[in-house]
This record gives C-alpha cells, sequence and structure tokens, in this order.
C-alpha cells in the first residue's frame, strides 16, 4: 500500500514541475485586462456550470444532529493551518518573498533595483503549484477519489475565498475560505443542499458590489 506521505511529496513535485512547464501564462493577464468579452465568458460559463448542477431533490436532513470528527478531518484542519502559517511566512520574512512582494508591486522597479522578476515569477508559480499539489492530496485523502475533474470545483471556490478575504492578502484568503464554508454548510442544513454552491458562489458577486477590495484587502491608491 503506498504511503501518504509518498503520495504528497510526489504530487507536490508534479505540480511543481507542471507550474514550470506552463509559468508563461502569467501573460494571460495582460490579455484578461484587455477583453472584457473573455471576463464577461468565463463568468457566464462558470455560471452556468453551478446552474446545471442544481438538480435532483434534497436529501432530508433527518432527526438527529450529531456531531463526528474524523482523525482524517483533523489532519486536514492542521494541514491547512500549517500551510497557511508557512506560506505566510515566506511571503513577509524571506528574501524570495520580499522579492515577490515587490515584483507584484512594480516589475520594472523590481528590476532596477536588481531583482531578477522572471525567476520571481517561476518561483511564484512553483510556490503555488506545490500548495496546489498539497491540496489535491488533502481533497483526495478527505473523498475517498482521484480523477481529472477534481480540481475544477475546489478550484473556483478558492478564487471566490481569496475574493472575499481580499486578492494579495494571505490571511484574507484563509478568512474567505472559512466564511465561504461556513456559508455552505448553513445553507446546506438550513435550505437546500443542491442550492449551498449557488448561495456560496453569490457571495462573490454581494462582496464585488459592496466591498470590490475584499475584507482585508484595500483601496487601490489613486495614481496622479
Amino acid at each position: 500500500m503506498i504511503s501518504l506521505w509518498a503520495v504528497l511529496l510526489v504530487s507536490v513535485a508534479a505540480y511543481l514541475v507542471f507550474t514550470q512547464l506552463d509559468k508563461r501564462g502569467y501573460q494571460w493577464a495582460a490579455v484578461w485586462r484587455r477583453h472584457p468579452i473573455l471576463q464577461f465568458g468565463l463568468l457566464l460559463g462558470g455560471f452556468l456550470a453551478v446552474v446545471l448542477t442544481l438538480v435532483g431533490v434534497a436529501p432530508s436532513l433527518g432527526e438527529g444532529w450529531d456531531l463526528t470528527i474524523s482523525n482524517i478531518v483533523v489532519v486536514i484542519m492542521i494541514s491547512s493551518i500549517l500551510l497557511q502559517v508557512g506560506l505566510q511566512y515566506i511571503v513577509q520574512h524571506t528574501r524570495t518573498g520580499k522579492a515577490m512582494r515587490a515584483a507584484a508591486y512594480d516589475k520594472p522597479t523590481a528590476r532596477l533595483m536588481g531583482i531578477n522578476v522572471d525567476w520571481v515569477i517561476a518561483a511564484t508559480f512553483a510556490l503555488g503549484g506545490g500548495l496546489a499539489g498539497a491540496a489535491g492530496v488533502l481533497y483526495a485523502t478527505a473523498y475517498k477519489q482521484v480523477h481529472h475533474l477534481m480540481g475544477i470545483m475546489p478550484g473556483l471556490k478558492a478564487f471566490v475565498a481569496a475574493v472575499i478575504g481580499g486578492i494579495g492578502s494571505i490571511p484574507g484568503a484563509f478568512v474567505g475560505a472559512l466564511i465561504m464554508g461556513q456559508t455552505e454548510v448553513l445553507s446546506a442544513g438550513f435550505i437546500s443542499t443542491p442550492m449551498r454552491d449557488a448561495i456560496a458562489f453569490s457571495m462573490l458577486i454581494v462582496v464585488l458590489l459592496i466591498r470590490p477590495q475584499g475584507i482585508f484587502g484595500e483601496p487601490p491608491g489613486e495614481k496622479v
């Protein structure tokens, strides 16, 4: 039987390789900003994907409200906290993390200061790929299934959580994920299980209308 730690290491390594092969994908950001039709099309596609999955009859809540926490859930919770703390430390207190923040703020100035922006971008993709690999292993451990579409819905929900917490804020993404998770659980318990995804994704629209920068985000400064 293959060890869980071996699967974790192989998954993280695989994601590191694939993100390095696809590191030039950051150039899509410029295309995204220049093409509002692309933005609308992807948003509409995501909305339709959620709506088309809302079929069937909501299961009964049953009589009891027993609460059980398995060992796997405890491992996932502890691992998630450790990953979040580790990422926060890397970004805030290491030279690589400071270079990432500098490149994200102003790439031309970062180059003038001697920062290898291309290497920083590659390192950022590698770090993100490693975290995605770890998340995939934890997800597969919880749901006991692995398939090629398993990352679509968690990826969409992670994006919504990042927007709710504030793009660029690591604690914000963590808090946003907790808020979204609680919203899904309460929606399934008191409204309807098939509607929980629709309600969770509706939070994205509400946040963008009320506070576009997110809970922990800061409004962009006006350049004169």
